[in-house]
């Protein structure tokens, strides 16, 4: 018999989350590992537990849900992570574009909430014709605005001198990231991230790594509105 998917769960309120993790504890299928109230009690549960996939809540605040997936799926390479309670299919995809593995409606039953989480620990997003069209055509314009950002950012970067390494080391920062996350996505020494972090900073012509984000928002080396996910700064 396979191994149980191992479940966390993403719940702002406990009575509902408690409710379907005790449903799926009847099945044999998944195990629930844990549960989460808000998504730094949720990274320092992937930081210490195996898990396969995350169902997150996304019946209340749809965009925080989005932030979410978007966080897990960047920080942890393989995590699955599934939407639950959409109010209707075409909610979903903000999730898609995040990175959800699949999703699910309010109505969904507990078996399919079952053949979801498994179907995402196989890497199977489940979805309707319709939606499956509307994500080609978005697949598409993304691939299309991608390589008119790539050129507007090739010469934003131009612009300032800054090296391919230091544009990943940009990027990261950009989401989030310390010196030693960045360290280990990179495979360099925290050390020497500092380097190009300081590189990065005297190059843009700015003090703080927030800065070096907003400027590269606003002159095309980073693509998208300016968002900024505050940590300690590690100058």
């Amino acid at each position: 018999m396979a191994d149980p998917i191992r479940v966390l769960m993403v719940w702002r309120h406990r009575v509902l989350g408690e409710a379907v993790a005790a449903s799926l504890r009847g099945r044999t299928e998944v195990e629930v590992v844990a549960a989460a109230g808000e998504p730094g009690e949720a990274e320092r549960i992937l930081g210490r537990t195996p898990v396969d996939v995350v169902l997150v809540d996304a019946s209340l605040e749809p965009a925080v849900a989005v932030e979410i997936t978007h966080l897990l799926r960047d920080r942890h390479l393989g995590l699955q992570v599934l939407p639950f309670g959409l109010p209707r299919e075409e909610d979903a995809m903000p999730f898609i574009e995040a990175g959800a593995g699949g999703f699910l409606c309010r109505e969904a039953s507990l078996d399919e909430v079952v053949e979801a989480v498994t179907g995402a620990a196989r890497g199977l997003a489940p979805s309707s014709l319709p939606l499956a069209a509307r994500v080609a055509r978005r697949i598409e314009e993304l691939d299309l605005g991608r390589r008119q950002d790539r050129r507007g950012g090739e010469a934003a970067a131009a612009d300032f001198g800054l090296t391919e390494r230091e544009e990943e080391v940009l990027g990261a920062i950009a989401r989030g990231l310390s010196n030693k996350e960045i360290a280990h996505r990179l495979g360099i020494r925290t050390a020497t991230v500092k380097n190009h972090v300081h590189a990065v900073l005297v190059k843009l012509g700015v003090r703080r790594r927030r800065e070096a984000v907003r400027l590269a928002y606003e002159t095309g080396l980073l693509q998208g509105p300016f968002r900024w996910r505050p940590l300690d700064e590690e100058e």
